[in-house]
């Protein structure tokens, strides 16, 4: 998974790993009180742009691609439950 990271200011980052939640504002720096850095990220091919802040200098990603290990455990419970149950009838 690549992950480009392009602020306004024509910086580009990239992001070659397994996976990252959250991203902070460490390298802009904030002027005054009301500035806001708006961070456009494109993860597989998909362009979200997020803000930070003073009072909010990260944010959190949302894995939507990906379903959550124990939905996937209780999937597989039901699966072998109906399984066992099919085998007892036959």
């Amino acid at each position: 998974m690549v992950i480009r990271i392009k602020p306004i200011t024509n910086y580009t980052f990239v992001f070659k790993g397994s996976e990252f939640t959250k991203v902070s504002n460490t390298l802009l720096f904030n002027i005054n009180a009301k500035q806001k850095n708006y961070h456009t990220l494109i993860i597989n091919k998909t362009k979200e742009t997020y803000i930070t802040t003073v009072k909010e200098p990260s944010f959190k990603l949302e894995n939507k691609t990906q379903m959550p290990t124990y939905k996937i455990f209780i999937l597989i419970l039901i699966v072998m439950g109906f399984l066992f149950w099919i085998n007892e009838k036959i």
